[in-house]
């Protein structure tokens, strides 16, 4: 059975059509990243949560409706937005011990801190951190509470190379738990440097590309 199957949805803003009706399934061990505009991207995530009412088709983990029950599912999906608010006037430690209270969880937080590079910036604020340090708590507090599923809008936008790395390499760790992970992306390079499992999303739908070489260098859509 599929964690997460997408069945059937469609997006349309007047008379014009943002993407027909798609079909995905998103199996456990699985990263799938959709290249996609921006907008698209963002729209198919607020419908998946439930942000966004669905006309028609329906969006399930594990056969429960996750956008008409985002809420009370979301202890199994971690949600890494594009734009996101933390609190800044909290260190790295004190903002992920407040998550890990929040979530009742039992997780080691200057563990997770080194796992995404941190642990020298345990005791700085949030504000005085770059914007890939930023990016880098929030993979923190994605993976914290050890979801099911992690959705990622835009995840190495703007970052530098070492932040990159570090993300590929978590989520291939995610991955190998048995975890699964779904990134939009505007950025064709950056979902190839993902994983191999790249579709292409836009108004003539959602099809996949077959990322042959072993570096992820070429690619060559299916016809």
């Amino acid at each position: 059975m599929s964690l997460l199957q997408i069945k059937q949805i469609e997006k349309s803003k007047g008379n014009t059509i943002i993407f027909p009706k798609i079909d995905l399934d998103i199996h456990k061990e699985e990263i799938i990243a959709i290249q996609c505009n921006n907008e698209v991207g963002k729209q198919l995530i607020m419908m998946m949560i439930g942000e966004t009412s669905l006309s028609n088709g329906e969006v399930l983990l594990e056969g429960l409706p996750l956008n008409h029950h985002f809420k009370s599912l979301s202890n199994r999906v971690g949600l890494f937005l594009l734009d996101e608010a933390m609190y800044e006037r909290l260190t790295p430690r004190e903002y992920l011990n407040f998550l890990k209270r929040l979530y009742d969880v039992n997780v080691e937080i200057d563990s997770l801190l080194q796992k995404v590079g941190l642990a020298e910036k345990v005791k700085t604020k949030i504000s005085k951190l770059s914007y890939s340090e930023k990016k880098r708590i929030q993979l923190a507090r994605v993976i914290l509470h050890q979801p099911d599923l992690i959705v990622m809008e835009e995840p190495d936008q703007n970052i530098d190379i070492e932040s990159k790395i570090i993300m590929q390499r978590v989520l291939e760790e995610f991955k190998g738990q048995g975890k699964s992970v779904l990134i939009t992306t505007n950025n064709f390079e950056s979902a190839i440097t993902m994983t191999n499992t790249v579709y292409r999303l836009n108004e003539e739908g959602l099809k996949k590309i077959d990322v042959i070489d072993e570096e992820k260098g070429v690619c060559i859509p299916f016809q």
